[in-house]
């Protein structure tokens, strides 16, 4: 009985008696998709790099000079960028919000799937 209980202990026996009937099958055409979704959750990091921190580095430099031009208050030209600017960055931001959306509803039809 002792033999016995020590062959059970032994992570090889454990090996042989458990591991050695199972298989592994990879769905590629799954493993696509969630790659895909992986992607689209973490392009949002190169697209705000690429796409928003121009925009974002020239408000700041706007705001930066109203402050040093006392009052906070920006010249007409300056005021019409800074607003150009705000209604590009709402479009961005909504554009920015979609790939974890996009990257959500791909796993969900993965896996729902």
């Amino acid at each position: 009985m002792a033999a016995h209980l020590r062959n059970r202990a032994r992570p090889e026996s454990l090996h042989h008696a458990h591991f050695s009937r199972v298989t592994c099958s990879v769905d590629v055409e799954a493993s696509r998709k969630f790659w895909i979704a992986a992607a689209s959750t973490v392009g949002i990091v190169p697209y705000t790099i690429v796409v928003m921190t121009g925009k974002l580095d020239r408000l700041v430099e706007l705001a930066r000079r109203a402050e040093k031009g006392g009052g906070g208050e920006l010249s007409a030209s300056g005021c019409a960028e800074a607003e150009s600017l705000l209604e590009r960055w709402v479009v961005l931001k909504g554009v920015r919000s979609l790939f974890p959306l996009v990257g959500a509803v791909v796993a969900a039809v993965v896996l729902l799937a």
